[in-house]
């Protein structure tokens, strides 16, 4: 019995040796938002209050999550070990949806061309949105509770807003169809959000959670997107036809109820693109899309055995590949809470050279890309300033910002000049707010590509 048992799970001990090998090493280089995310997981374990004391524009239930390995003294380490888990469990399900049709899964996620969809390993929201939809497609297949099925919506909510309250709207066809199940889902739906809305009201932080994700959508919408920024990306396009593909999908299988379901979910989770349609944004929706083809592949029992071997081999043999390849640039970094941490020598240097400064005057404001990097090695709280991203600070947010700054008194401002003259169209960085401080504070010194600003 326990031989049976660690050969039907040892395929699990295999993927989380690899997942944790292809999140701290391999794959370093598409980890984009991870320090974002480790960040508010990180601000949270030290006591601080979402939207009271720093800023998010989602809900905190992904910040929470993954606040647990830090809660028992975790670092980025422990972190990464973490969402190595996290991902045996996607593919737990993943194996009870479409069998060993998995391992096609796993070989997509490793391929780095023309969409790293490699980006869907790392920490975040939008990961745990993926998880808790497959999750939502295995309870749909099996009939499961419906209680159960409405507290994963209601989570799905308090992980992203508008994907989760879209991804709920497919339980009122059941409002006229069989009321009794629409009433269930309902009363799941609300058991999260109300212990939610109780956390808000003793935090006394409704308000700012109202603000920063509600309200600040009009000014996150309005800086971020711009049809200018979709002609010129490649993914608004394949956004654009997958949406097109999924329109001829559902009706073709307009009779299948149960397919009908899943594609009509798919095209609610489309909205996690929205309104950005950038590669990793629209990386996440492809996923998802992707895997509605791989439940209708089929595979003979005869050549199953070998196409799992072909599989596995290709995707050892594409993570050896580019174990060799990143290892060619980056250096491994020892900061502290960042055990093991890849980085380019340039970044090294940059941020050696940071560090030191603000140790020596403690009264500094970074104002950069990589702040929450600087903030968490320094053991130090992050605030509102610390993430620098139009549309990050609630409604009418620069001019907020900008307001905070004018309150601090005594302070050395630290601007970072290379990402302000950087011309991207999808760049986020608020170059509003770092252009107030150019013509309103007086510049004292210049540290590598940083210029020093000072008022009293």
């Amino acid at each position: 019995m326990i031989k049976e048992f660690i050969k039907k799970n040892i395929k699990y001990l295999f993927l989380f040796i690899l997942f944790f090998f292809c999140i701290q090493f391999f794959y370093a280089v598409f980890s984009q938002d991870q320090i974002y995310n480790y960040g508010f997981s990180y601000a949270i374990s030290r006591g601080e209050v979402p939207y009271r004391d720093f800023n998010m524009i989602i809900p905190p239930m992904g910040a929470f999550i993954y606040a647990i390995p830090l809660l028992i003294g975790g670092s980025y380490l422990e972190f990464n070990l973490f969402q190595s888990f996290l991902l045996c469990v996607l593919f737990f399900y993943l194996f009870k949806l479409y069998d060993e049709k998995a391992w096609f899964i796993l070989f997509v996620l490793m391929i780095i061309v023309p969409l790293p969809l490699v980006s869907i390993l790392f920490q975040g929201y939008n990961f745990l949105l993926i998880l808790e939809f497959v999750i939502l497609l295995y309870l749909e297949k099996n009939k499961k509770s419906d209680y159960l099925i409405g507290i994963l919506l209601g989570v799905a909510i308090l992980t992203k807003q508008t994907v989760g309250i879209l991804l709920c709207l497919s339980t009122f066809v059941y409002l006229i169809k069989d009321y009794k199940k629409f009433i269930k889902r309902i009363i799941g739906l609300f058991i999260p959000c109300l212990i939610f809305f109780i956390y808000l009201i003793l935090t006394k932080s409704f308000t700012a959670f109202f603000d920063l994700c509600f309200l600040g959508m009009f000014d996150f919408t309005k800086k971020n997107g711009g049809f200018r920024k979709y002609l010129s990306d490649f993914s608004f396009y394949l956004f654009m036809i997958e949406i097109i593909g999924l329109c001829f999908l559902m009706i073709k299988y307009r009779k299948d109820e149960n397919t009908l379901r899943e594609l009509v979910y798919i095209f609610l989770f489309s909205s996690i693109a929205v309104p950005l349609f950038d590669y990793l944004h629209v990386v996440y929706f492809t996923f998802v899309f992707l895997l509605f083809f791989v439940g209708k592949i089929k595979i003979s029992e005869k050549y199953k055995w070998g196409i799992n071997v072909y599989i596995l081999s290709s995707v050892v043999g594409v993570v050896w590949f580019l174990f060799f390849y990143n290892f060619k640039m980056p250096n491994i970094e020892n900061y502290n809470n960042f055990k093991w941490f890849i980085c380019t020598e340039k970044n090294s240097k940059e941020f050696a050279m940071i560090i030191s400064y603000m140790k020596k005057r403690p009264n500094t404001i970074l104002l950069s890309e990589n702040t929450y990097l600087i903030k968490i090695i320094l053991d130090r709280e992050i605030n509102y300033f610390d993430l620098l991203n139009y549309g990050n600070h609630g409604y009418n947010g620069s001019n907020k910002l900008i307001s905070m700054l004018n309150k601090e008194k005594d302070k050395y401002l630290l601007v970072n000049m290379e990402a302000y003259k950087r011309k991207n169209l999808r760049q986020q960085f608020n170059k509003e707010v770092i252009e107030y401080v150019l013509k309103n504070y007086q510049k004292v010194d210049k540290l590598g590509v940083y210029d020093i600003y000072y008022k009293e």
